[in-house]
């Protein structure tokens, strides 16, 4: 690796695509000034198992929560770093620069009706501090600078991304791909039966399936506390549930 390509800036991008495979791009989105902090946000959800004249409650895993990834971007006509540095001015408003990220993030694809799947990179791609699948969670902008005209000179963007892996690779890195693994779940407050059967098989359509299984009568009104099984794929093919 020549000098020049080591001791090069890499600038955080936002990659735009119009399906969840990351195959078909839309556009580009390059910050202005990588962001001085980013925060990654990993959570988990347990249920509580409690016996009757049990004081101990006994934490269930239920799931894992998508990845968050939190983030500031700048947008400086006049080409000024939040800490001071000074670079060339930019040749993009700062009007027409989030115009173009909101374009990508934000509004709704005309050919899929929803807002774009992205890619977030920075640096590359074996040793770069960020590479992730996501979408747009929500953006606040601050509008710090104006000009004579009132048209703005510098930005502040509060951006929030959810990660949005495709469910193969996510299932990859979970381990979930075992024929000898059931899942167990405990209903909680909104789960629905074809929901839980889309995060664990990756689709709904073994809902009824499931339900048999489970011996259910009604799988629509799921009580909260219940406890479902849901058995590897091989096992519904094997005993003909499927």
């Amino acid at each position: 690796m020549s000098f020049l390509k080591k001791n090069k800036l890499a600038k955080l991008k936002i990659k735009a695509y119009s399906d969840d495979g990351r195959a078909v791009p839309v556009g580009e989105f390059e910050a202005m000034f990588n962001p001085t902090t980013l925060s990654k946000k990993y959570e988990i959800k347990y249920g509580t198992a409690k016996s009757l004249g049990e004081s101990d409650n006994t934490k269930t895993y239920v799931r894992n929560f998508p990845t968050e990834i939190s983030l500031k971007l700048i947008l400086d006509e006049m080409g000024v770093s939040g800490s001071g540095i000074s670079l060339l001015k930019s040749e993009k408003t700062v009007a027409s620069q989030i115009h173009h990220f909101l374009d990508l993030v934000f509004y709704m694809n005309g050919d899929t009706h929803e807002p774009n799947r992205l890619h977030v990179e920075w640096g590359d791609q074996t040793d770069g501090v960020l590479a992730f699948d996501c979408r747009l969670a929500s953006v606040n902008i601050s509008y710090t600078l104006f000009n004579r005209e009132g048209s703005p000179l510098r930005a502040e963007l509060d951006i929030s991304l959810i990660s949005d892996e495709e469910v193969s690779k996510r299932r990859r890195k979970e381990n979930k791909k075992s024929p000898d693994l059931t899942h167990q779940r405990i209903v909680q407050a909104g789960d629905t039966l074809p929901l839980l059967c889309k995060n664990i098989y990756g689709k709904s359509m073994y809902t009824t399936h499931v339900a048999r299984h489970n011996r259910l009568n009604n799988f629509r009104n799921l009580e909260q506390g219940q406890t479902l099984n849901f058995p590897p794929l091989d096992q519904l093919l094997k005993s003909g549930q499927v």
